[in-house]
């Protein structure tokens, strides 16, 4: 089954879930105190750490907030598992009865789901999780499910597209050059201590160029500039998609 067909049954599964769900109506904004919220988070660690700056904001707004996270792979679990700043970490594919005694049976404030791209998994517990007030990006897909619609270019930087929750509240998002994403505090592997070690000292600077999935390919005009960078002292690893390309 091709990458169109896989995305035609999901779109039919989200068409059915669309008409057997309860509509919610445009309520405007958000009124009262928000003391728990619900997070979908991504399935990719860069998106989950552009999520970051609206954690950090969430909480500046609402002190005492609980934010509680649904994952969807045990990796992005272990990567908030040890954020001592979240109210709980929750994995929607494993340990169900935590699951649903903590998030399900419980109504929360608000509920967020970060995906402007029709996901099956995030519609669905969109709509299986209670919450007062929902919000999502503007979508086709969206539409009736949640009582307000983001709206934000489709090339609008990650963490920006994120923040732009905080309008459903009447709040004008902080600058995200202002609030820099963070990394939650977690062991590391052995071989990770031992990289460290053979380090020389100084100031590190790594720059991520993942293509993110193995049959993505970075743009050949990208190349030169890796090359460049590598021109000023840095060392640096192609992708192998640069090195097929090239």
């Amino acid at each position: 089954m091709d990458r169109n067909q896989k995305k035609r049954i999901r779109e039919w599964f989200i068409h059915v879930l669309r008409i057997i769900a309860r509509k919610r109506k445009d309520k405007g904004k958000l009124d009262g105190q928000v003391r728990t919220a619900v997070i979908l988070a991504s399935e990719r660690y860069g998106d989950c750490i552009l999520l970051t700056p609206l954690l950090v904001q969430l909480r500046e707004i609402f002190p005492g907030i609980r934010i509680h996270l649904v994952v969807f792979k045990p990796s992005i679990y272990e990567f908030f598992r040890y954020d001592d700043s979240l109210g709980g970490i929750h994995y929607a594919k494993g340990n169900y009865l935590r699951y649903v005694r903590e998030v399900l049976f419980r109504k929360h404030d608000l509920l967020f789901n970060p995906k402007d791209a029709p996901s099956f998994n995030f519609i669905l517990q969109s709509i299986l999780i209670p919450a007062r007030f929902k919000v999502a990006h503007h979508s086709a897909f969206h539409a009736g499910l949640y009582d307000y619609l983001v709206c934000r270019d489709y090339a609008t930087h990650l963490a920006l597209r994120n923040c732009a929750l905080l309008e459903a509240f009447g709040t004008i998002p902080a600058a995200v050059s202002s609030i820099r994403p963070y990394l939650p505090s977690m062991p590391v592997s052995k071989m990770i201590r031992d990289f460290g070690l053979q380090l020389s000292g100084g100031m590190v600077s790594a720059i991520n160029i993942s293509a993110s999935v193995s049959d993505k390919y970075w743009s050949a005009h990208y190349c030169p500039t890796i090359s460049q960078i590598n021109s000023t002292g840095y060392r640096y690893r192609y992708p192998q998609s640069c090195r097929q390309r090239s």
